[in-house]
């Protein structure tokens, strides 16, 4: 999931290099696509969802160009990678608050919030799971990144890592196939699911790790 949209924001930095066009540009009209996409998630319809999806993966791509452009630019700033994080955290509110309520205007039920409550609830307990494995390794020595290569065995904390990013990326890639099928509330019982699965095994993998190594 993840080389899918790199190669595709890849090749969309290659033809922007050239033009005068930012990397927070690129990151703010992403930030815009993702606000319509909401708007048409809340409509609670089967064209709404469809292309709020569509919209969504759209916005994804740009997620991915937006970096890469930079690096091409030599315009990487500490501005630009905040300004991506924060917008990254937003979108996780919006599309989930968005697709609870074109859902809830369709079956005006309880379950629908718990569901998207859910959802987030999940993705931050994974976020901070992986933080978390971060901060196992003392501050203060030289190369930080080479300890904690060494420390956990095999390189496992950068497939998490890369595993987690591929935890909302497959969230937001799989949306069109529901969408196709009209299946929302679908949608978001396999979103919650998945989460609280991964959330259990991040929080497991986690504890034995961090104790393992506080034993040394």
């Amino acid at each position: 999931v993840v080389r899918l949209y790199r190669g595709l924001g890849t090749s969309l930095a290659g033809r922007l290099v050239n033009t005068g066009i930012t990397p927070n540009e690129i990151t703010l009209t992403g930030f815009i696509f993702v606000l319509i996409a909401c708007f048409f998630f809340t409509r609670g319809t089967h064209i709404g969802f469809l292309t709020g999806s569509m919209v969504l993966f759209f916005s994804i791509v740009l997620d991915f160009t937006d970096g890469t452009l930079a690096r091409m630019k030599n315009q990487a700033s500490m501005l630009g990678d905040w300004l991506d994080a924060m917008i990254d955290e937003l979108r996780e509110v919006v599309v989930a608050a968005s697709l609870c309520a074109g859902l809830y205007r369709i079956k005006p039920e309880g379950y629908v919030w718990i569901l998207g409550l859910t959802i987030l609830a999940t993705d931050r307990i994974i976020f901070r799971t992986v933080g978390k494995l971060f901060n196992v390794i003392p501050q203060g020595r030289e190369n930080v990144m080479q300890e904690v290569k060494s420390t956990f065995s095999n390189k496992t904390i950068f497939r998490i890592t890369k595993e987690f990013l591929s935890v909302r990326l497959l969230k937001y890639t799989i949306i069109p196939v529901f969408a196709l099928f009209n299946k929302l509330e679908a949608y978001l019982f396999f979103a919650a699911v998945y989460g609280v699965a991964l959330s259990i095994v991040f929080l497991g993998y986690s504890f034995y790790r961090i104790k393992k190594e506080g034993k040394k």
